[in-house]
């Protein structure tokens, strides 16, 4: 008998328990049970019982623990603060708390800010509300209006703002004059008329008007010369040649008898 185990001998239990620990199976109920994962990582992944915390996620169906974030993102708390609202955008529906749970309380704030009425736009990555009489570039807001207008807003929006978005500071503030001011308010008044288009309306009426009557005058004055012409003798008008009288101006000279 030997007392002593050779090299083949350890060798072979080595491989032997190399074997069983690769085809183990879960842990007991018991081991997962009395497991204390860290307060980073407070829940158990079933059946294995891995500790994960908020930002990762246990895939039920391969027992592993998986994270919250798209795998190409780089920027977590940029890509929070644009899509981190919805969870439909998170890679399963229980990372709802991942966002707010990884950043500060001021981030979280931003997060789930929640607009007015009045500004119900939101501007990322910050979230800052703004309404129609602004808008949002490079994560800020700013006025629609230049600065030139806003000495007399409803002056500008009349001449320059309600007809070419162009004079905003932005193509999506086309609304900005309609938002701030009624329709009766951004009405042209009264007594700034169009004075080119008050001229030719006159010159179209005066033509409407005063054509047909020269044309009837015209008629009229005809007619009413061949009546005269027929009256007169000899159907001569007045601007008939009259036949010349020739009047011998010399003394006739008596006959003298010789």
């Amino acid at each position: 008998m030997r007392l002593f185990l050779t090299a083949a001998d350890c060798a072979s239990i080595l491989f032997v328990s190399f074997i069983l620990l690769c085809h183990a199976g879960p842990p007991t109920l018991d081991a997962i049970k009395n497991k204390i994962c860290p307060p980073d990582k407070p829940y158990k992944c079933l059946p294995y019982g891995k500790c994960y915390g908020v930002e990762s996620y246990c895939d039920s169906k391969s027992g592993t623990v998986k994270s919250c974030f798209p795998p190409d993102m780089s920027e977590k708390e940029i890509w929070c603060r644009e899509f981190g609202h919805n969870v439909t955008f998170m890679r399963d529906q229980t990372c709802l708390t991942a966002c707010s749970s990884i950043f500060l309380q001021d981030s979280y704030n931003l997060l789930n800010n929640v607009c007015s009425d009045s500004s119900p736009h939101k501007c990322p990555p910050a979230g800052e509300c703004y309404n129609s009489l602004q808008y949002c570039q490079s994560g800020k807001v700013q006025s629609c209006f230049p600065e030139d207008a806003k000495t007399n807003l409803l002056d500008w929006c009349k001449t320059k703002g309600l007809q070419n978005v162009t004079f905003m500071n932005h193509n999506s503030c086309q609304l900005a004059c309609q938002t701030l001011f009624s329709i009766a308010d951004l009405a042209p008044d009264k007594e700034t008329i169009n004075i080119g288009l008050l001229i030719t309306l006159i010159i179209v009426i005066a033509i409407l008007v005063i054509a047909p009557f020269i044309i009837w005058r015209s008629i009229i004055f005809k007619k009413l010369r061949g009546v005269y012409n027929r009256n007169r003798p000899h159907g001569r008008g007045k601007n008939y040649p009259k036949r010349k009288i020739v009047v011998n101006s010399e003394p006739k000279h008596s006959k003298v008898s010789t």
